[in-house]
């Protein structure tokens, strides 16, 4: 009989996977369409905040033209912990790189933590320690700490048409978005995308893994075809165009459609 594998969150109840009030997933991909003036930034950054006071995000990365002028960034950003980048040229390939490797060496020092934890406990019971977990035990001066689970999210703001959305052989931002549950040795890590619209804007591979869609007023009626089409599987157009309509009604008013439910609300 194979040996069973020691669940290193098993003595810690603290340690909970990732929740939020506010999504049925996490690590979210989210994705807010919108012309100039709707009001998607605002929502994003509302949705953050709240996410950030609950600790489903304790690391950001912003991604955006006008990541260190734009003010209403201030709102969610910590200089502690988090970063800013302006660059979306072909650099925001190497950028995307810096933010994983970032990502990596956090959660390398969570499991870290989580083994310190673990020898602690044995240590303060008397059970028997390892040569490791003395050394462990040691760099720590034994002492008892709590243990923190870092969460990731990556906002990409006012990208449309720029490298990080393109085909360029070298973006690996597809791909982030394709294991974002995965990434960061397994932590995860939500992204929030912002964009004017949704087929030109946004790349069909990032749509088709979206969880999360807020969808805000438009004029067009190809863009309108777009915005159904993410939802098409659960709802009808007629259903579809009555509830846009309602919820859209107000001047910053969107739809959100939680892929994961099913669901068409007024608000996330």
């Amino acid at each position: 009989m194979p040996r069973k594998l020691p669940d290193l969150l098993s003595k810690f109840p603290k340690i909970e996977p990732l929740t939020s009030r506010y999504l049925s997933r996490v690590p979210t991909i989210c994705t807010a369409v919108g012309g100039t003036g709707s009001g998607k930034t605002f929502c994003l950054v509302a949705l953050i905040k709240l996410m950030r006071r609950e600790k489903s995000i304790t690391h950001l990365f912003i991604i955006s033209p006008t990541a260190h002028s734009n003010t209403i960034y201030r709102a969610i950003f910590d200089p502690e912990t988090d970063q800013l980048f302006d660059d979306l040229g072909v650099k925001v390939f190497d950028t995307l790189r810096q933010i994983q490797d970032t990502m990596n060496g956090i959660a390398d020092g969570y499991e870290t933590q989580l083994r310190y934890a673990l020898a602690f406990e044995r240590f303060v019971r008397g059970e028997d320690v390892s040569t490791t977990d003395e050394q462990l035990l040691e760099e720590g001066g034994y002492r008892k700490i709590a243990v923190r689970r870092p969460s990731f999210a990556l906002l990409i703001d006012d990208a449309q048409n720029s490298a990080i959305f393109s085909r360029h052989k070298n973006n690996g931002f597809p791909n982030l978005v394709l294991r974002s549950r995965h990434c960061a040795r397994g932590l995860g890590c939500s992204i929030f995308m912002a964009a004017q619209t949704m087929k030109n804007g946004v790349p069909r591979s990032l749509r088709t893994n979206s969880t999360h869609f807020m969808m805000f007023k438009t004029c067009s009626a190809s863009e309108m075809d777009s915005l159904y089409e993410e939802v098409a599987g659960f709802v009808s157009r007629p259903e579809f165009e009555r509830l846009y309509a309602l919820y859209t009604h107000g001047k910053h008013g969107y739809l959100f459609a939680d892929m994961i439910e099913n669901r068409l609300s007024d608000s996330f």
